[in-house]
């Protein structure tokens, strides 16, 4: 079921470029929300921890993962405190493209850096390996 949603976004027909330039689509709360699922589902397996999803205007980005740490018996532990997204784009497909980022953010900040702490490591937030790791995954499900 989630796959079928993720395609029909993906598969949308994409905005004229005038449409486009006008900042046409405008995601609500609830649209951020239904499409964390659906690509938590499709691409991450459904193991990604709900965080905030704010609407917001950010200069310089279509959005961002904030992550800070959290105290737990007496560990500082890496979590994701909200996924900051801007209220207009050119089209769904660059809204939905933008949150699969943030949420591979998101993955390396709250999943991938507990294994990296358990490894001596510090906890890791970048556009590098760990990143880039989620490419085939992403494209076998139409997103860029």
């Amino acid at each position: 079921m989630a796959v079928s949603i993720l395609e029909t976004l993906m598969l949308t027909p994409y905005p004229t470029k005038t449409d486009a330039r006008k900042m046409a689509y405008r995601p609500s709360k609830k649209d951020a929300e239904k499409v964390f699922e659906v690509i938590n589902i499709c691409i991450f397996g459904d193991i990604l921890e709900v965080p905030p999803v704010r609407l917001k205007r950010v200069r310089k980005a279509w959005g961002w993962c904030d992550g800070k740490y959290k105290e737990k018996h007496g560990i500082w532990i890496p979590y994701t405190k909200e996924i900051v997204m801007h209220p207009y784009y050119p089209s769904i497909h660059v809204f939905v493209a933008t949150l699969g980022h943030e949420m591979v953010h998101h993955w390396q900040w709250t999943i991938n850096s507990i294994e990296r702490i358990a490894q001596g490591k510090k906890p890791l937030m970048s556009h590098g390996p760990s990143f880039y790791q989620w490419r085939d995954v992403f494209k076998k499900n139409g997103l860029p």
